[in-house]
């Protein structure tokens, strides 16, 4: 496989990852400020820097996904893979960001903090994030593509003149 895919596959994948932790993320952030008394236009604020930093951590999630594939399953084509494989794939992925900040913030202690359980769940949330995201990836890669400006004559389809 050329660099240029290999670049275009991390991008789309961390662009994929960063679209959906933010619509996903949206309404836990508005019931996370729904009780906050806050003046309006710093309450947008926070709820746009809320979404940001879901957006942002689900493309770098999303791009140490497409990294660790490319380097661990590059014998394999898309349709080799399982959807099981991929999941365990994208939440190790997925976990590598909050493991790393932990550890570089606060050494191996970091792993668990001052409140183990909200940290472990963190961790778990992040799991499962990641593997629904890396399926969900994985769906779309395989999905079939229309060539839009060719004919579809089984449905006597034909694409408006340009």
């Amino acid at each position: 496989m050329t660099l240029l895919r290999r670049v275009r596959g991390l991008i789309g994948s961390a662009v994929i990852w960063a679209v959906g932790w933010m619509v996903v993320t949206l309404p836990l952030s508005l019931w996370q400020l729904s009780g906050v008394n806050l003046p309006w236009p710093l309450w947008w604020s926070m709820l746009g820097r809320m979404t940001y930093l879901w957006g942002m951590s689900g493309a770098a999630a999303g791009a140490v996904f497409a990294l660790m594939m490319m380097l661990a399953e590059r014998r394999r084509s898309l349709q080799g893979l399982s959807a099981l494989r991929v999941a365990i794939w994208g939440g190790l992925g997925a976990l590598a960001l909050p493991l790393t900040v932990s550890i570089a913030s606060h050494g191996f202690a970091g792993l668990v903090g001052r409140y183990p359980l909200t940290t472990l769940t963190l961790y778990g949330v992040t799991i499962v994030a990641g593997a629904v995201s890396a399926v969900g990836a994985l769906k779309i890669a395989r999905a079939p593509h229309r060539n839009l400006l060719a004919t579809d004559s089984a449905n006597g389809y034909l694409p408006p003149a340009i």
